[in-house]
């Protein structure tokens, strides 16, 4: 069975004053993971908590941005969880062209951060 295991690196929380939600920025690492049928089924047996996951993603490509909205069911109780991401191959560019043009560099990122302050927006208004 594939699929990724990842390692969190770092957090940093971005306090939104008057709203109802917070920002998280998490950096993480995603890596291949592989289990046998052995392994695998001996991870099940292991394994108490169910998540049953309902996603869909779209990605605004004009600012490199991924967005995932999953439907998350577990113990019979809903809840949705919001990710954003930012394209990697993208932002490592940015990186290196820091000295050259810095402005690409900070204008990804701002507009990525703009995406999530105009999310919680939202949702402080509709919820």
């Amino acid at each position: 069975m594939a699929s990724i295991q990842k390692q969190r690196i770092a957090d940093i929380i971005l306090f939104q004053p008057n709203s109802l939600f917070d920002l998280r920025l998490s950096m993480s690492v995603e890596l291949p993971f592989e289990l046998d049928d052995e392994a695998y089924e001996n991870f099940k047996k292991k394994v108490s908590l169910k998540r049953e996951k309902d996603r869909i993603s779209f990605i605004h490509q004009s600012t490199f941005t991924r967005f995932d909205l999953t439907k998350v069911k577990q113990n019979k109780q809903s809840r949705y969880e919001l990710e954003m991401e930012l394209n990697t191959p993208e932002l490592l560019k940015g990186m290196r062209l820091v000295s050259d043009d810095p402005l690409y560099y900070s204008d990804l990122v701002q507009a990525f951060l703009d995406n999530g302050r105009v999310i919680v927006r939202q949702l402080s208004v509709h919820y």
